[in-house]
């Protein structure tokens, strides 16, 4: 699904898709600032298996780990694209937590759109479980100081399941369709 993309072409003829796969954030936020774009540019169709669904450029974002002016950005160029499910039933807020998304970034879309935080996927899955599952995964750390850079990313964790339950308390113990909570994934 994610496609990233060569850097042949020059910035100014990529489109936002492109721009955010090549984490061109400076760029991304200048081309939306200058409204050079259209509501259509903002969603992509893409095709998994069989399936068809439209991917928001909010959505597609999370994937890489934006920093928070990017995702306001994007959020006030098509306010809309929050409230989107992806193919799976997955809404921003399930992306962010499912690729490691900052905590900044975590509580800016659950202060935009706190319904979220109680949604399932296709999976059964909540955000709250999702970031137990794979935030620290996703953060996999590539350092030589490997203890502190965990412990970080450990209280990331915390930010964000603070959030998430501050909104949705009951979804701490809610199980997915394999009858795993969110402990098990954590440990």
């Amino acid at each position: 699904m994610l496609q990233f993309f060569s850097n042949t072409k020059t910035d100014s003829d990529l489109d936002i898709f492109q721009l955010i796969s090549l984490q061109k954030w400076d760029k991304l936020k200048t081309t939306i600032s200058k409204k050079r774009y259209n509501e259509s540019m903002l969603y992509n169709v893409y095709q998994e298996s069989e399936n068809q669904s439209r991917l928001t450029a909010l959505q597609f974002a999370c994937y890489f780990r934006p920093p928070l002016n990017v995702i306001k950005c994007l959020h006030s160029a098509y306010p809309e694209a929050i409230r989107e499910k992806d193919c799976n039933g997955n809404y921003t807020l399930h992306t962010a937590c499912m690729y490691g998304c900052s905590p900044d970034v975590v509580r800016y879309l659950v202060e935009q759109y706190p319904q979220a935080a109680t949604k399932t996927n296709k999976k059964d899955r909540t955000p709250f479980l999702l970031a137990c599952k794979s935030y620290l995964s996703s953060r996999a750390p590539r350092s030589n100081n490997l203890k502190r850079v965990q412990r970080v990313f450990n209280m990331e964790l915390l930010n964000i399941l603070e959030t998430l339950a501050s909104v949705a308390p009951l979804f701490c113990i809610r199980t997915d369709y394999y009858g795993l909570g969110p402990l098990h994934y954590a440990m």
